[in-house]
């Protein structure tokens, strides 16, 4: 870089005898260059001398330019150190260059502090553009999603070291191909490609309901992408998946309730019948599970699932303290969060679930077995006392359905898919429905719940067979008269 100079009166044994002889805030000027000066000024720093020692500097010694700005304003602007500039010549060539451009020193340094910063945020910004880079800052946004933030990770680890602008939809269409190649249903490719976006939108300051200022891109490079379109034979998977999701959203027989009491009468006895053996072969320190109301914690976690229609996961979190008594009306109400709702919004659902006698008398039971004063967890790990695992409840369902003799397919969900369908088809008002299962609006229930029984749709069917048949009867009236 070649350093621009000029003429200057200032040479370099003036600039020796200055620095000996000034005062503070004394000023050596150039007779050549009207207003460029040394200056001494106050200064508390350190530096190391010739021999590396630590010695205190108390006077700075600063190249400046003194001018006349359009306004007729006198303004002074700094050049630099002397330490900066030791030949005095280079310091002149840079006050030169101000006094004859048309500029303002001043604004000009602001302008170009103000690039630096610009250029040192837009670097600052490129560390996080790669997607892994970002997406340990996206962990920090929904923390409350690990599920969200699993499905990111574990299928689009192979996108990490690219940068989040440059990804493009043919990434994206052979992820997708070697997924679906593998066996992976298209739902559920669907709802990981759904999760990507949603970090996309984020990063381009777009994502609904996730505030953030400082977005990295312009916009989502996969804005406007979406998955290939279902063959035929997808299409056909997908409308027996719906088929199949549906039945799982039918009401239980009676035969089916009947079973899942026989499967938990027959493991809570199985239970105690383990513990009897185990007293008597020389373990008589263990809990008598014939006096206690439930020998293990998945038979009122069950009940619960079957009074409420609670997600699991909402059964897991909850606490003694969600049970709100009012004194007054002597009744109690379940006020909790939806896990899945609580990083939804500022104000995240709350639902209040009024308790009937059968869900007071399994909450008191198991209160009163467990000896609990506090208001910890209802149900929680006796080995760390915190919140069982969230898949704690299938090994014992999936051991109380064999004892039952149910479907394999059945599952624990289904718990929550008969409340509600029972709800619908007692003809409770869809609103109320789903204030009770933590749902914002009717939509879900409507979509999913919300069927008309066949005999129903037969009584349609036959109404409009019967005015076929009036036409008919009355056209035959009217040629017998004829």
């Amino acid at each position: 870089m070649n350093t621009v100079t000029a003429e200057t009166s200032i040479t370099k044994a003036k600039v020796n005898t200055f620095k000996k002889t000034a005062n503070l805030n004394d000023q050596l000027g150039c007779d050549l260059i009207k207003g460029f000066h040394l200056k001494k000024t106050r200064n508390e720093s350190t530096k190391q001398n010739n021999k590396g020692e630590t010695v205190k500097v108390n006077a700075r010694f600063v190249w400046r330019y003194r001018y006349t700005d359009a306004g007729g304003k006198r303004r002074t602007v700094t050049i630099g150190d002397y330490d900066a500039f030791p030949a005095p010549k280079e310091a002149a060539g840079v006050a030169n260059s101000w006094k004859y451009k048309e500029v303002d020193p001043l604004e000009e340094k602001k302008k170009k502090t103000a690039e630096k910063q610009a250029q040192e945020q837009e670097e600052a910004k490129r560390q996080y553009l790669k997607l892994g880079a970002y997406f340990k800052q996206y962990e920090k946004v929904i923390p409350d999603s690990p599920d969200v933030l699993r499905k990111i990770e574990v299928e689009f680890k192979h996108l990490f070291d690219r940068e989040m602008d440059k990804l493009t939809p043919q990434d994206i269409t052979a992820w997708y191909n070697k997924r679906k190649g593998a066996g992976c249903k298209r739902s559920t490719l669907v709802g990981y490609f759904g999760a990507l976006k949603a970090m996309l939108n984020h990063a381009a300051g777009k994502k609904k309901g996730e505030q953030n200022d400082n977005p990295i891109l312009e916009v989502n490079p996969l804005r406007d992408y979406s998955l290939p379109k279902m063959t035929k034979s997808e299409r056909q998977q997908a409308l027996i998946e719906k088929d199949e999701q549906l039945a799982k959203r039918d009401i239980f027989s009676d035969e089916i309730k009947q079973k899942i009491d026989i499967g938990l009468q027959k493991y809570a006895e199985e239970l105690r019948e383990q513990r009897r053996r185990s007293r008597k072969h020389g373990k008589p320190h263990l809990q008598d599970l014939d006096k206690v109301a439930y020998p293990h914690w998945f038979i009122p976690f069950c009940t619960i699932a079957r009074l409420t229609g609670m997600r699991p996961s909402d059964i897991y979190a909850l606490r003694w303290s969600n049970i709100h008594t009012n004194d007054l009306q002597r009744t109690q109400t379940l006020i909790f969060t939806p896990k899945k709702t609580q990083h939804k919004s500022d104000n995240p659902i709350t639902v209040k679930f009024p308790i009937p006698p059968m869900l007071k008398a399994v909450l008191d039971n198991w209160r009163n077995q467990q000896r609990e004063q506090d208001n910890g967890l209802i149900f929680k790990s006796e080995r760390t006392g915190r919140e069982l695992e969230r898949k704690a409840h299938l090994k014992h369902w999936e051991h109380i359905k064999q004892l039952g003799e149910l479907p394999n397919d059945l599952q624990f969900y289904s718990f929550r898919h008969n409340f509600i369908s029972g709800l619908v088809r007692d003809g409770i008002p869809l609103i109320k429905i789903a204030k009770l299962v933590g749902h914002s609006d009717t939509t879900m229930i409507v979509q999913n719940y919300l069927r008309m029984d066949e005999e129903d749709l037969l009584d349609v069917t036959m109404l409009a067979s019967q005015s076929w048949a009036s036409d008919k009867v009355e056209t035959e009236n009217k040629e017998d008269i004829a």
